[in-house]
């Protein structure tokens, strides 16, 4: 039954090589230099390239940047320095990442380059020596079977054969592991459900994970996968041998003197011993080097030995996981304990830094309270300064129109004193009911101008005519500072409209709302400079309320970002144009 079976496994992987070998691949690495050994020796230089997949511990990448380790990996880079020191030639190594186990067996058989090696633990065999070449074996190649853990020791290979009905194979696709799965399938068990992973450790996996699962794997990958915690069963059935390990390059290439001498040589030797050592362990390496005898050399001694060795890294995985585990367990008392005890600091400062934010609030409150107070206090004092000015104000008027009466009853022209008499009282008492209040509406400011002029046009007997144009009816009710059109209508009416000599003076009064402000627009007729009485500056002068008009705008501007302005345009030579901007709320 036995031979049965070998000679079925030879059937089965010339049909996968074929496969194998079949051009429908898609993998293309490019360009890479691959000198002929002829042209390294001519030259004294040159560059070979080397595609790999990554397959712990054999060739794989490590985690420091784009770094390379793995036993394959070191004998290739071994190769090369070999042959600079032997040959003396320059000769570079160019590492292609395949991506893939299925790309680089294909690619090897049909490239025209010479110098192509490819590295992902290729067994030898017959059938693939028709395609590509092989270095020397580097290690034993074994496959072996392994199931999930619930399933027996099978004794014989009878009784596995038995107990295929009902299990499912796990392999990788193109590989012998493959091929050995297949040799079973078509020689006992047709109906067998064959599942394909991406590479060797996947598969132990999806055995661990699945009962009654089973597949082939290497003895080696077996060991390592026992060490990084994978949970599955070696069987001694149907084992399944072959020349070993090697890297592969293409039929046609001229390599074959150095590769030979190499992989022959003592160095080659002593360091292949020192690699596997390193890589897979003494034990390890001890185990799989036991396993690799042919039947007619083993004996029961020798399987108890590896069972005996087997067991031993599994005891040792096991030790090294408790230690792991109570390694874990200190630590994370041990982070425990730091985190209580960050805890308990935060809080402290936290409650150090609560009472201190309480303490800043309080203390801002309190800050907000008397900068508040300080402002309406500031607020108060403005108001009362422009009630004071405001006051300031109303003599001047008030001194003239006593005056005028004053005129009138010595040249005793009755008439015009009682109507003036009249008007100033109106007046008088209309600037009473506003006194106390900082702002008018619009319809009372006109009013108020209203009075003014026709109190000093009687007074100046008809000198100069005025007229006072209100804005909008919904503009009347909006409210401006008091008595603040007042003082210039005033300077404008004494410096400027009745120092006229000839003719009769002119001003006009316009209110309007422009946006969100009031344009007041004061425009008279303009006489040229004279020196008069009129002209005197004193604390009843026109020139004094105006300056107290100013100090005025300047108190109600303070803190504002809208604020008055007044300006002044010559429109024509005897016509002059004065605007008041006054901002104002909807």
């Amino acid at each position: 039954m036995l031979m049965k079976f070998l000679l079925r496994i030879s059937a089965i992987t010339i049909f996968l090589l074929l496969v194998i070998a079949s051009p429908a691949q898609d993998f293309d690495p490019g360009n890479i230099p691959a000198d002929s050994w002829a042209k390294v020796l001519k030259e004294k230089k040159g560059t070979i390239s080397a595609l790999w997949y990554d397959i712990d511990p054999f060739i794989y990448r490590t985690n420091k940047g784009n770094g390379m380790a793995g036993v394959e990996y070191e004998l290739m880079e071994s190769f090369v320095k070999y042959l600079r020191n032997k040959y003396d030639v320059d000769l570079a190594l160019n590492w292609v990442d395949a991506k893939s186990f299925e790309n680089i067996y294909p690619y090897i058989a049909n490239t025209k380059k010479s110098a192509v090696f490819g590295w992902s633990y290729y067994s030898i065999t017959e059938e693939r020596k028709k395609d590509v070449k092989f270095t020397p074996a580097y290690m034993p190649d074994v496959n072996i079977i392994v199931t999930d853990i619930q399933q027996p020791l099978y004794a014989t290979n009878e009784d596995f054969i038995k107990s295929l009905p009902g299990k499912t194979a796990y392999t990788m696709h193109t590989t012998m592991m493959e091929s050995d799965i297949m040799t079973i399938k078509n020689n006992f068990y047709k109906n067998l459900q064959v599942n394909n992973e991406y590479d060797d450790y996947a598969v132990m996996q999806k055995i661990s994970e699945h009962q009654n699962a089973f597949g082939y794997v290497p003895l080696s990958i077996y060991v390592m996968a026992l060490q990084k915690g994978i949970k599955v069963k070696r069987q001694v059935v149907l084992p399944s041998r072959r020349e070993g390990f090697a890297g592969i390059y293409p039929k046609a290439s001229d390599w074959d003197s150095p590769v030979n001498e190499y992989f022959s040589s003592a160095e080659f030797a002593k360091l292949s011993a020192t690699v596997i050592k390193k890589y897979l362990g003494s034990e390890v390496s001890d185990l799989i080097f036991k396993a690799s005898l042919p039947d007619s050399l083993r004996t029961a001694q020798s399987d108890k030995e590896m069972l005996t060795l087997e067991k031993e890294i599994v005891s040792k995985n096991l030790m090294v996981a408790d230690e792991k585990v109570q390694q874990q367990k200190v630590i994370r008392n041990l982070v425990i304990a730091v985190i209580v005890v960050a805890i308990v600091i935060m809080l402290i400062l936290y409650s150090m830094y609560a009472a201190k934010q309480k303490y800043a609030k309080l203390l801002h409150q309190r800050n907000d309270i008397i900068v508040k107070q300080k402002e309406e206090i500031e607020i108060m004092n403005r108001k009362l300064e422009m009630k004071v000015m405001l006051a300031e104000m109303n003599p001047h008027l008030v001194f003239n129109s006593l005056n005028a009466i004053q005129y009138f009853i010595t040249l005793d022209d009755k008439k015009n004193a009682l109507k003036y008499l009249s008007s100033f009282s109106k007046h008088l008492r209309f600037m009473m009911e506003n006194a106390s209040s900082l702002t008018v509406t619009v319809d009372k400011e006109i009013k108020m101008l209203q009075q003014y002029l026709e109190l000093e046009q009687v007074r100046f007997e008809n000198k100069f005519r005025f007229s006072v144009e209100p804005p909008a009816q919904t503009e009347l009710l909006i409210e401006i500072p008091s008595m603040l059109v007042h003082p210039l209508v005033e300077s404008a009416l004494y410096k400027e409209v009745l120092k006229i000599k000839n003719g009769y003076g002119f001003l006009q009064v316009s209110f309007k709302k422009a946006n969100v402000c009031m344009l007041v627009d004061i425009q008279y007729n303009s006489a040229e400079s004279e020196s008069g009485i009129l002209s005197r500056e004193t604390n009843d002068s026109p020139d004094s309320g105006f300056k107290k008009l100013m100090e005025r705008i300047e108190l109600i501007n303070y803190g504002k970002k809208a604020k008055i302005s007044i300006e002044k345009k010559q429109l024509e030579v005897d016509q002059t144009l004065v605007t008041i901007k006054i901002p104002v709320n909807d």
